[in-house]
């Protein structure tokens, strides 16, 4: 009562948030509430490094794709990964990564668009880095809709309301064998 914000609204916008990171960490690497994208991809190319992968092993990368597939294929890594890769150049010195400057299109390595996910590795030894692919091929089932609660009965005593969400989702790498996304994984 004494706030001069919605808190109502700022606590729902708080808590979409958190959940979306909590769904997109466990669509990324997780295991248990939804099979994550990096777990189900196949290896394509392992790096000769440890810690970065050059020009030559990412174009070994997309040729890993059936060329059927790659029509429709983007990258996927962290911002780390993706910086490393802004600096990586062709033997004609001119840097193998291009800015979009047109509004909400995504940059691209290699003619094809990368996304940032802070949720993929960064670099260290054996580290899977990047994915290549057709990232479209993961597919995330929402089982109902995200459950706002709230409850003043918990925290009656401090003249409180406590707030909760839930969610209930799954997410798995649809491949009929056709491997449709590949890893690029630093050597060990």
């Amino acid at each position: 009562r004494d706030t001069s914000i919605n808190l109502t609204q700022y606590i729902a916008g708080k808590l979409g948030e958190r959940l979306g990171r909590f769904i997109n960490t466990q669509c990324t690497t997780g295991a248990i509430k939804a099979r994550g994208i990096v777990n189900r991809a196949t290896t394509g190319i392992t790096a000769a490094s440890a810690s970065a992968a050059v020009a030559d092993e990412l174009i070994q990368l997309v040729h890993q794709i059936d060329p059927a597939y790659r029509i429709g294929s983007s990258w996927m890594m962290n911002d780390a990964i993706a910086l490393a890769y802004r600096l990586l150049k062709h033997g004609d010195g001119h840097y193998i990564w291009s800015d979009n400057f047109a509004g909400g299109q995504p940059n691209s390595l290699l003619g094809y668009p990368v996304f940032i996910n802070n949720d993929m590795a960064t670099a260290a030894a054996s580290a899977i880095t990047t994915l290549f692919g057709q990232l479209s091929a993961y597919k995330i089932r929402m089982v109902e809709e995200i459950r706002i609660t709230q409850t003043d009965q918990r925290y009656w005593e401090y003249d409180q309301t406590g707030v909760a969400a839930y969610v209930v989702f799954d997410g798995d790498l649809l491949d009929a064998g056709t491997h449709p996304v590949k890893t690029l994984v630093l050597h060990s």
